[in-house]
């Protein structure tokens, strides 16, 4: 039995070693995302509203804020933002659809999620 133990730890570290570990990402893009701002520059305003615009591949989607039991909705993290106030998230009324074969709430083809910006 010990004997078998060398070769064991070696199989383990093979197999754990393998790339396919370290690939959490697809390997194609399914959705251009971007801002924008229809305007160029603040001036003196504190405010400014921007959007965060997804075109999406045909048959791929992002969920809505409260998409249902199949996914998770947008989530951005401005804490490491360094001048930004606030951000604030808005969402547009969802599309339904069927996801994993349950309903769910979201956004196919095009959509602009507002935010206002402080």
């Amino acid at each position: 039995m010990l004997h078998k133990i060398p070769w064991l730890a070696a199989l383990f570290i093979f197999l754990t070693s393998s790339p396919s570990f370290a690939e959490n990402a697809p390997s194609k893009e399914h959705a251009q995302i971007s801002f924008i701002s229809p305007q160029t520059h603040l001036g003196n305003q504190k405010h400014l509203t921007i959007g965060l615009r997804f075109i999406h591949d045909a048959g791929w989607h992002t969920y809505w804020r409260s998409p249902g039991v199949a996914g998770y909705g947008v989530k951005i993290n401005w804490q490491e933002s360094t001048n930004l106030e606030k951000a604030t998230l808005d969402w547009p009324a969802p599309e339904r659809f069927i996801s994993f074969g349950v309903p769910v709430a979201g956004y196919s083809k095009t959509v602009v999620l507002p935010i206002d910006v402080t």
